[in-house]
């Protein structure tokens, strides 16, 4: 039979009571013993030994109800942790207010209990976006076809309906493709590295290819200052970063609005910032924009084909190299990002 710790102690509690008692009274009888005939000093055992087998009895019953009363927080955290289920992480150990180790203790299931209920709420939200954001190009890609389907068309008429497939497909890559990137650096397969990287040349490269999307809303690229700027990390996690982060002002940009860029090195650390001065953010959005799926106005990001993934993964990215991103903007006025974080100096 296998004993609770409960019980475990009551014996052990009553062992050692019993055991000093018992240490006791033998000391006294033997010290009684020149002084009493033998009939009386058997007699006075037999009577020193059932009053320590009752005060061993009493003593036990005393320290079963003490144990059983002190281990009640353990039972109702016991119990309430077995009703805690996937589908139902809403319940919370009660820690009656105690700041002893059964507080602690009942503290550290809560707040164990608050993570995994709030990845579990991420996890079924993120995928719930991502079946919506992938199905969408599907149907749209099945309804370009029915229809191209229903009758004879000309050539032409082929070519653009292949056309919009194609730019369909597109996104769907680059979908898929952000949806790889955040699983991967969820399960830690993604590491920044430790590269000497220039900064201001990975800033140039993305310039560059960015710039033709700026070209077709006329807009003004203007580079205000572009230090030389090392730091340690992985290019290519870098680029993409900064892909990110350019190609969101260049699409919610107006037509022959302007982009603001510039670099400054302060020996230990850099502050990269990208202005444009589109239509802005509205307050009440600016602290969810990092998180995935998070869309501004949904519309808009249909138009201009955002997913409401690029900034969730340029703050990863960013996360991954120390840095940090702050975002500043005025509903159709302008909008501000900044990254600042540790640099390695200037390259000599």
């Amino acid at each position: 039979m296998k004993l609770s710790i409960r019980h475990k102690l009551t014996l052990w509690y009553a062992g050692t009571v019993g055991l000093i008692l018992l240490i006791f009274m033998t000391a006294d009888v033997v010290g009684l013993r020149e002084n009493l005939s033998h009939e009386i000093w058997v007699k006075e055992i037999w009577e020193h030994a059932l009053l320590a087998l009752g005060l061993v009895v009493l003593v036990s019953l005393v320290g079963s109800w003490s144990f059983k009363l002190a281990f009640r927080p353990v039972r109702d955290i016991v119990h309430t942790t077995r009703r805690i289920t996937a589908d139902d992480l809403s319940l919370r150990v009660d820690a009656l207010g105690d700041s002893d180790e059964i507080g602690e203790l009942a503290g550290t299931i809560n707040g164990m209990i608050a993570r995994l209920e709030q990845s579990f709420t991420q996890i079924k939200r993120f995928s719930g976006d991502a079946a919506h954001e992938l199905s969408t190009p599907l149907t749209i890609m099945r309804s370009e076809i029915e229809v191209a389907l229903k009758k004879e068309r000309s050539g032409e008429e082929y070519r653009q309906t292949l056309h919009y497939l194609m730019q369909e497909t597109d996104c769907l890559i680059k979908i898929l493709d952000n949806l790889l990137f955040l699983a991967g650096s969820d399960a830690g397969n993604i590491h920044k590295g430790d590269n000497t990287v220039l900064l201001d040349d990975v800033l140039l490269e993305v310039y560059e290819k960015i710039s033709p999307l700026g070209a077709e809303k006329n807009l003004k690229f203007e580079m205000q200052e572009l230090d030389e700027t090392v730091v340690l990390g992985e290019p290519a996690l870098l680029n993409r970063m900064l892909s990110n982060l350019l190609e969101n002002a260049v699409k919610f940009s107006r037509s022959d609005g302007e982009i603001s860029i510039s670099l400054v090195n302060r020996e230990n650390s850099f502050s990269l910032t990208i202005r444009d001065n589109g239509i802005g953010i509205p307050q009440s959005d600016l602290p969810h924009v990092f998180e995935r799926f998070y869309r501004v106005d949904k519309s808009r990001s249909k138009l201009t084909g955002g997913s409401g993934l690029g900034l969730a993964i340029a703050k990863q990215i960013a996360d991954f190299h120390d840095f940090r991103i702050e975002i500043s903007s005025e509903e159709q006025k302008f909008t501000q990002v900044e990254v600042v974080g540790p640099s390695a100096g200037v390259k000599k």
